[in-house]
């Protein structure tokens, strides 16, 4: 199926609204000094697992990163001391990513500067946002939202 002018605007519009989103709660979150808006993911995504770890494959797909992505971000968390790489207790071969206390800590001192953020440039009404999540249910399916 040809690719027509709505959907071709459609998608255009989706990839730089996410674009200037991302980069203006970065800027924001970079200016208040909280965790870059990267690493709140990873803290947000590991805070929500069971038991607080995942394996770094299921890091990375529930991050929206590649596995060497994923692997370069926790090396940099864990140098802060916000998160902690540990063996699986059922599979001496895999390696988790376990938020610490201080990466829990960051994540929720992040928070507030994340949601102002978020707030002040997504600029949509409660409905307006739920159309949008709804319209976007295709595309989504039934992945694992982190934060929602």
């Amino acid at each position: 199926m040809a690719l027509g002018k709505e959907r071709k605007r459609a998608w255009v519009s989706l990839v730089v609204a996410h674009l200037h989103l991302v980069d203006a709660v970065s800027r924001r979150m970079d200016d208040a000094g909280v965790v870059p808006w990267e690493s709140y993911g990873v803290l947000l995504a590991l805070e929500e697992a069971d038991d607080g770890h995942l394996r770094l494959g299921e890091l990375a797909r529930a991050i929206g990163l590649t596995p060497s992505g994923a692997t370069r971000l926790v090396d940099r968390l864990e140098k802060l001391g916000y998160v902690e790489r540990v063996v699986c207790p059922t599979d001496r071969r895999a390696v988790h990513a376990q938020i610490t206390a201080e990466g829990r800590v960051a994540r929720a001192v992040a928070w507030p500067v994340y949601e102002a953020a978020i707030d002040a440039v997504f600029g949509l009404s409660e409905a307006d946002a739920a159309t949008v999540a709804d319209l976007l249910r295709p595309v989504t399916g039934d992945r694992p939202l982190v934060g929602v």
